[in-house]
């Protein structure tokens, strides 16, 4: 039920009870006078809910409208096992990709299948751009390292559309990477963007039941559940309710929520989790290293903060213009469309170069068949 609908049967209801209290004409005439705000409120919101149903022009084909996600009380959600779905984005009539994507077992994007002699293994993790969207199975970047390392790497992509680095360290705590890989950990890449400190932060709408995790005074950071849990900051079960209620208007959201900005609380939030993961990580499969490729280019500060949060870690950090150092000079040549500015297969073969030579100093393997 959209919060436009509320406003109306709220509306609905003073009209109603205004006709019951129509003998006590003061009561009435207030409940009529509400019932006009309250309608004019409707409109208002309808016309916002409508503005964001539209969008930026794009919208989205194939079987992977039919359903491709779950819900996933470690992670928040998750796509499904064993699926094979399609997904075309198109702009107006034109299309700006048509791809297939593919999961294994465990849910995971497939990579390249090793050699039999492969002990140790890869773990990526990321967001939409590890996960490969609007690039075909065999396109994105972990697949194309699966390929070039499948001599000496298992490699598994945690990343999925939508996650951060709350994602990676609900995964990596609760046991789920131990779990899924059957190998030996070695290398751990994960590939942040700065806007990962606003997912961590519970700040979209689409992560609405993703791990919450909060900052201790020593760095440290440790889960609160989810974020569709009750805050335990919050005065009480009727103030969590009231702000989730808020939340899910448009006027609130245009006039009066959180802006979409990150602050400095948020990348401390950020690196804690970042520091933590690469700490858990080194813990549990000893020897192993941890990278981050970090997203830099036009939020500078931000990445600055980053970096000085993470200074002395154990996280090594190069940026993403390390690997593909003329991306913002020839942006049209790496991204998908002007409508859609994910990478496209140009960008993660770069990236994949770039780890493969740099990060794991892997020499290029002959191609691998998909598992």
């Amino acid at each position: 039920m959209t919060f436009s609908i509320v406003l109306l049967i709220i509306a609905l209801g003073l009209v109603l009870l205004a006709w019951i209290l129509k003998q006590r004409r003061t009561w009435a005439y207030v409940c009529v006078n509400l019932a006009a705000v309250v309608g004019a409120l409707t409109l208002f919101e309808f016309y916002l809910e409508h503005q964001q149903a539209e969008g930026d022009g794009t919208r989205l084909e194939g079987s992977i409208t039919d359903g491709f996600t779950h819900r996933d009380d470690v992670l928040g959600y998750a796509p499904r096992a064993n699926a094979r779905v399609t997904a075309r984005k198109l702009y107006g009539d034109s299309p700006i990709y048509d791809v297939v994507y593919t999961t294994n077992a465990e849910g995971l994007r497939v990579t390249a299948a090793p050699a039999a002699a492969a002990k140790e293994c890869i773990v990526f993790f990321g967001d939409s751009i590890t996960f490969g969207e609007g690039v075909g199975d065999e396109q994105n970047f972990p697949f194309l390292v699966s390929q070039k390392a499948a001599d000496r790497y298992v490699t598994y992509n945690f990343g999925f559309s939508g996650y951060g680095a709350h994602q990676m360290l609900a995964a990596l705590q609760s046991g789920r990477v131990g779990q899924t890989v059957q190998c030996t950990p070695k290398h751990f890449v994960y590939l942040g963007i700065p806007d990962h400190a606003a997912r961590a932060a519970g700040l979209d709408p689409w992560d609405t039941h993703g791990p919450r995790f909060r900052l201790r005074p020593d760095g440290s950071v440790v889960q609160q559940g989810h974020f569709d849990d009750p805050d335990p900051r919050a005065n009480g079960w009727i103030a969590a309710w009231a702000g989730k209620a808020l939340a899910s208007s448009a006027i609130w959201q245009k006039f009066f929520s959180r802006p979409y900005r990150i602050d400095a609380q948020d990348i401390a939030l950020l690196d804690g989790i970042v520091r933590q993961s690469a700490r858990v990580a080194q813990e549990r499969f000893p020897g192993s290293v941890f990278d981050m490729v970090l997203w830099n280019g036009g939020n500078d500060d931000e990445v600055r903060l980053i970096e000085k949060g993470l200074a002395g870690s154990g996280v090594r950090v190069s940026h993403m213009t390390d690997a593909v150092p003329d991306f913002y000079d020839r942006s049209g040549k790496y991204v998908l469309s002007p409508h859609d500015r994910h990478p496209n297969a140009t960008w993660h073969r770069t990236m994949a170069d770039y780890i493969s030579r740099h990060l794991l100093k892997e020499p290029p393997a002959p191609p691998a068949t998909t598992r």
